[in-house]
């Protein structure tokens, strides 16, 4: 029944009995925002033509809004947080890993870095783009932001495992870059 039939009186033409309860059922199980939009969606396609829906639809918009900025807002902190250790890690390894830490708690610096990035993508996921008009080029940042991230975590995690199996006599020679000429002669 559309909201028109419904203030005119005049019900639907189709006699069978609907179950609801089902239906119920189904949508007591989604989350907050998965209701919030559902509902939004209906009263959208089915017309906002008397003021309590109108109002209300506009309250269900703002209340996705506020979730779907949290989202972003969340998604941005968890990726500072990962600048940040990747910062405490990248000032470690240029005081060439001193004072000294055990192996375990080395080889678990860039681990935690990719842990946060995750989460920052995880928040982004299921926001659409177009929710407000700074959503779409934020979202683009800071996947841009946390790809190159990304690579740079990459390329140090497989410092630290180059680190890790070389012998502990050895691992100082691993923060020096040796240049050579083309014909492979070191330079000094």
């Amino acid at each position: 029944i559309t909201l028109y039939q419904f203030h005119t009186g005049a019900c639907s033409t189709i006699k069978t009995q609907w179950w609801y309860q089902d239906s119920i059922n189904d949508f007591l199980k989604l989350s907050e925002i998965e209701k919030i939009t559902t509902v939004a969606r209906r009263l959208n396609e089915f017309g906002t033509s008397s003021e309590v829906t109108s109002n209300y639809y506009n309250y269900l918009k703002s209340r996705e809004g506020e979730y779907f900025t949290k989202k972003l807002n969340s998604s941005g902190t968890h990726f500072n947080h990962a600048i940040e250790e990747y910062n405490v890690y990248i000032n470690f390894k240029n005081k060439h890993f001193t004072p000294q830490k055990t192996d375990a708690e080395i080889a678990k610096m860039m681990p935690a870095v990719t842990q946060l990035l995750e989460l920052s993508k995880s928040e982004i996921v299921g926001i659409p783009p177009d929710f407000s008009e700074s959503s779409t080029s934020y979202i683009q940042s800071i996947n841009k932001q946390v790809k190159e991230l990304e690579s740079k975590v990459a390329e140090e995690t497989k410092f630290v495992n180059r680190y890790l199996s070389t012998k502990k006599a050895g691992r100082t020679n691993l923060f020096y870059v040796r240049t050579t000429t083309l014909y492979g002669i070191p330079v000094k």
